[in-house]
Order: structure tokens, then C-alpha cells, then sequence
């Protein structure tokens, strides 16, 4: 028999796949094929609760002498589920919703969003069980949501292959989603297998099309919740005869959903029968100005004659990039997110992603002066956010591109710089015209997330299933 340590607990949900049997006091381990994301340890666990559904979650230390059901296992994972004795009018533990977030990968922004509206799910419902489907980092959700979850590494549709953080690659975006729909029918038997082993009440899909199908065909509750689809991004690219069942397809599983919650910086119109505007979500920061200057060792604003440039092109390596001199900069500091091939003739200060202890990435946007970068939903929604005036670099053939810019515009100040001035340093100029903007600020909806877990929970409450 094994000693256990229970160095902490939270309610989750349940598993219902059996590997392994634990004899002592009649109480059963069951080793679940998916990750388990709990809490720090709390150093009072609750009393665990006899239910036939829902169970508590226990980390396990120390030394385990297994027993036969354990031979051969060869890497004691961490996560258990702890089953007790079953009891004849036992009660489940009250929860409200079970609802899957499944999430493209495409970007780190889809996940940044879903992350602001499930900790406000959670606030509003503490009885919530969210399970999250993606290859975004499980390392991000565990450092950005407080409470238990499930975390299921899955990929969805692939976005768009792209060549760097600036250019798309059609002829591989076209050869991923061929791949991927010769998968599509046992990809969509995993998902309807995934949402009813879970006991799902309702999926929240960004964006992709394939969940909501499973949604559909699982007769569950079921929303897109994101500023585009991916039908609309890829017609531009998948033109070929060969290519066009891909986008029907794509069409007709988001035309099943039930509705369409969409985010600014999108087309007007989806094929979901149903859609209602919300507002733009984003993270907030949490440091001060002063805060973070301190922490980077910049001067303070009010004794800086420098303006800070933020320099964020993306999250890719530059691992092609020539050497880039920012020429004629004197009136700016630089300071750089990633291995950036950056140097100028004023202060250039670079930083890891992995960014200082303390600091967040919107700490880093809500100080800056101004914003270079590449256009996209995350960056955008930040900058308006924290009102921080932004630098768009050229992105060609993205599709979403034109009407992000087109309607970042209306917001606040922003600029546009080719990619040839950005690889030869010619920035000066792009950040005097888009500083000198006297564009006034767009108020947005400072509580956007809250606003949105609102509509998710009551869609959920009132949709019928199916």
C-alpha cells in the first residue's frame, strides 16, 4: 500500500476512465489520460465529499509501494482522481455549467481573451467547471486562472501557416488543411467522445468550426466566440476547385452553431445563423508606469526626455533577420521583446519573452509611449485598452489585416510602416506622424469580460439543447 500525501484539493471534473485499482479503505485511484491543473497546495483541504459524479482532486507525494494493477507502469503522473466508496443517495457537489473552451492555436491573443472571460465565468459562477482544449501553453492558463480546470491538448483547424510573423504561407496553408480534413471524420469522433466523456453543458468555440459541429451533433448549447471565422480568413487562399469542399465545409459546421458572439476587428456578417456584437476583451495591466520603470531601471517619465518604444514585432525567433540599425531615432528609447537583431543610437533595452519577475506584457504596453508591432486582435485590444497610440508593421495577405486597421482607425492613433522601412530602421518618421495624430480616444467597455461571461451564462441558462 502506498502513503499518501494530500498537500492540497479542489473540486474538478470527474474522469471516468479506470487504470488501476487502490485497495485501502475501499477508496479507488483512477489515473486520468488527461491533465489535471489544480491550485497552489492549500494547507486545509476540505473533507473529501462522496459523490457519483464529481469527485475532489488530490496531488500525490512520497514513496508509493505499488501494488499489482501498478506493474508496469513506468512514469507516475501527478494528478489523480480520488473516487470514495460509492453511497446509496450520495449528492454531487453543486455545479452550475461544465463548458469546454476550444481554442485555435493559431495565436497567443485567442487564448489571452478566453483567459479574461473564464476568470470572470469562474467570479460570477463559482460552481463553473471549465475544461480548455488547445496547444496554446498549459503554463499560461496555470499562471492566469486561480482555480481548478481541465486542460486537453488538441489541435482544431490550423489557422494559417505562415512563412514569419509578417508574411502567410499559402501553398502550405492549403497543403495543412488538406491534411487536416483526411483526418476531419475521426477528429470530429474524438471531439463528440471528448465533450460526452466530460458530461459538457456547453462549448465555447474560438473559433473553430470543427467543435461547434461537435457541439451540434453532441446536442449541446454551443457559441463561437471570436471576431472572425475561419471560412472567412481562408477564401482569399483556398481558390482552388480542389480546395473549395474545405470551405464549404468549414461554412456549413459554423452555420450548425447557435450563435455567434463576435469581437470587434472582424467582417460584418458570419455564417452562424445567429450573432450579437460584444466588446473588445483584453488583459489588464496591473503594474504602474512608475512601477515598471523602476523594475526595467529606466528613469523616471517626468525625468525621461526619451518617448519609449515598446517593439514587439511577434513571438517568432528572427532567426533570418539581417542586423537592424533604427537610424535618426533621438528622440526615443527602444525597448525590445524577444532575441530582436535591434541596435540604435539612443537607449536599446531588450528582453526575453520570459519577461522580468513581476512584469506582464500589458505592464509593458500600458507604459510605453508608443506601440510598434504587428497588427493583430491581442496587441490591438491592448493599446485601445490602456490607450497607448500603435505602430502597425506591414502584414501582408492577411485577411484580417485590412478591416483591423481600417477600424483601429476610428479608435485612437495608429500608423502604418512597410516592411522594408522596418528591416532597414527607417522608424523615425512613422513614429513622429503617429504620435502627432489628435485622433481622441474611442471609450470601450472597461468591464468587456465581464460583459461577456454575463451573455455566455445566460445563453447557457436559456438555450435549449440541440
Amino acid at each position: 500500500m502506498c502513503p499518501i500525501n494530500l498537500i492540497g484539493v479542489a473540486n474538478c471534473l470527474d474522469i471516468l476512465h479506470a487504470d488501476c485499482t487502490f485497495s485501502q479503505r475501499d477508496w479507488h485511484i483512477v489515473h486520468s489520460n488527461l491533465k489535471l491543473q489544480m491550485p497552489a497546495p492549500v494547507s486545509n483541504p476540505h473533507p473529501v465529499l462522496p459523490s457519483v459524479r464529481f469527485y475532489s482532486v488530490f496531488e500525490i507525494s512520497g514513496d508509493f509501494s505499488f501494488h499489482s494493477a501498478f506493474e508496469g507502469i513506468q512514469d507516475t503522473p501527478r494528478y489523480y482522481l480520488l473516487l470514495p466508496p460509492f453511497a446509496q443517495g450520495a449528492k454531487s457537489l453543486s455545479v452550475s455549467h461544465r463548458i469546454h473552451f476550444a481554442i485555435t492555436s493559431h495565436g497567443l491573443g485567442h487564448l489571452t481573451r478566453a483567459i479574461a472571460v473564464a476568470n470572470e465565468l469562474h467570479r460570477q459562477e463559482p460552481g463553473v467547471q471549465l475544461a480548455f482544449s488547445t496547444t496554446l501553453p498549459e503554463e499560461r492558463l496555470r499562471q492566469e486562472l486561480p482555480f481548478p480546470f481541465l486542460y486537453r491538448s488538441c489541435a482544431y483547424e490550423p489557422g494559417v501557416a505562415q512563412k514569419n510573423c509578417f508574411q502567410i504561407d499559402p501553398e502550405r496553408t492549403r497543403e495543412e488543411y488538406r491534411r487536416f480534413f483526411a483526418q476531419r471524420a475521426s477528429k470530429l469522433r474524438e471531439e463528440k467522445a471528448f465533450l460526452n466523456e466530460v458530461q459538457c453543458t456547453g462549448v465555447v468555440s474560438d473559433a473553430s468550426a470543427l467543435a461547434i459541429r461537435a457541439a451540434n451533433q453532441c446536442k449541446l448549447p454551443n457559441l463561437v466566440l471570436a471576431n472572425f471565422t475561419w471560412d472567412w480568413i481562408l477564401e482569399p487562399i483556398l481558390t482552388n476547385p480542389q480546395d473549395q469542399e474545405i470551405l464549404e465545409t468549414l461554412r456549413s459546421d459554423y452555420a450548425s452553431g447557435m450563435l455567434h458572439l463576435q469581437y470587434p476587428f472582424g467582417p460584418t456578417t458570419s455564417p452562424v445563423p445567429r450573432t450579437a456584437p460584444v466588446p473588445m476583451v483584453s488583459r489588464k495591466a496591473e503594474l504602474s508606469a512608475a512601477q515598471v520603470r523602476s523594475q526595467l531601471n529606466l528613469p523616471p517619465r517626468d525625468q525621461d526626455p526619451l518617448q519609449m518604444v515598446l517593439v514587439c514585432p511577434g513571438g517568432w525567433e528572427p532567426d533570418a533577420w539581417a542586423p537592424i540599425h533604427v537610424e535618426q531615432c533621438n528622440q526615443y528609447r527602444l525597448v525590445c521583446v524577444g532575441n530582436l537583431p535591434i541596435t540604435s543610437n539612443q537607449p536599446c533595452l531588450h528582453l526575453a519573452h520570459d519577461l522580468p519577475a513581476g512584469i506582464r506584457f500589458t505592464d509593458l504596453v500600458a507604459t510605453a509611449d508608443i506601440v510598434l508591432t504587428k497588427p493583430g486582435y491581442g496587441m490591438a485590444s491592448e493599446c485601445v485598452r490602456h490607450q497607448t497610440p500603435i505602430l502597425c508593421i506591414e502584414r501582408s495577405g492577411f485577411r484580417e489585416t485590412g478591416v483591423l486597421l481600417k477600424q483601429l482607425r476610428d479608435l485612437g492613433p495608429v500608423g502604418q510602416l512597410s516592411l522594408e522601412d522596418f528591416f532597414e530602421g527607417r522608424w523615425n518618421n512613422a513614429l513622429d506622424h503617429t504620435l502627432a495624430q489628435e485622433t481622441p480616444w474611442n471609450a470601450q467597455e472597461p468591464r468587456a469580460a465581464e460583459k461577456v461571461a454575463q451573455s455566455i451564462l445566460h445563453y447557457l441558462n436559456s438555450a435549449p439543447a440541440g
